[in-house]
């Protein structure tokens, strides 16, 4: 699995290298927009979705997915 193999890697780095690593890992979800699956996929919990809290935390992540990028 590459996942596996990056996190794999990401922790052979040496600290310098990982703290410069960290943010901009932390910056990516930020910076694109959603993939049509993504959408879908997030689109699908919303509905499926009877807790209150739930709902309330995917609405503002669904539409910063739409209106990002």
């Amino acid at each position: 699995m590459i996942t596996a193999r990056v996190l794999d890697e990401f922790r052979h780095l040496a600290p310098h290298e990982q703290a410069a690593v960290i943010p901009v890992a932390v910056g990516l979800p930020r910076s694109r927009q959603f993939t049509s699956r993504e959408a879908r996929e997030l689109m699908e919990r919303l509905d499926e979705s009877t807790d209150p809290a739930h709902i309330i935390r995917l609405k503002p992540a669904i539409r910063g997915g739409f209106y990002r990028g």
